[in-house]
């Protein structure tokens, strides 16, 4: 099962690397193609890549991230893990 929404978004680099390394990259990219498959959540995702694109030498503001996803979807880690489900059961 990959990480929970908020166990995801706030590992630190170190963390990041240290750990089993398969499992945070495939972790993040069903997140990532989650958030960017829901109409809700892609076009704050959209702006955040498009910011990083543009300003690469900055990070993304992680808590005001998580702050955006969570007020256009609520109840974002249980419509995740519903999501994932109908994804595994194809």
């Amino acid at each position: 099962m990959p990480f929970e929404f908020y166990e995801l978004f706030t590992k630190g680099e170190k963390t990041w690397r240290r750990v089993d390394t398969i499992h945070n990259y495939a972790s993040s990219w069903v997140w990532m193609s989650y958030l960017l498959l829901n109409d809700k959540t892609r076009p704050i995702i959209v702006k955040a890549l498009n910011y990083k694109a543009a300003n690469r030498c900055y990070k993304i503001d992680i808590d005001q991230l998580l702050i955006d996803l969570i007020y256009v979807q609520p109840f974002i880690k249980g419509d995740f893990e519903q999501w994932f489900l109908q994804q595994t059961r194809r």
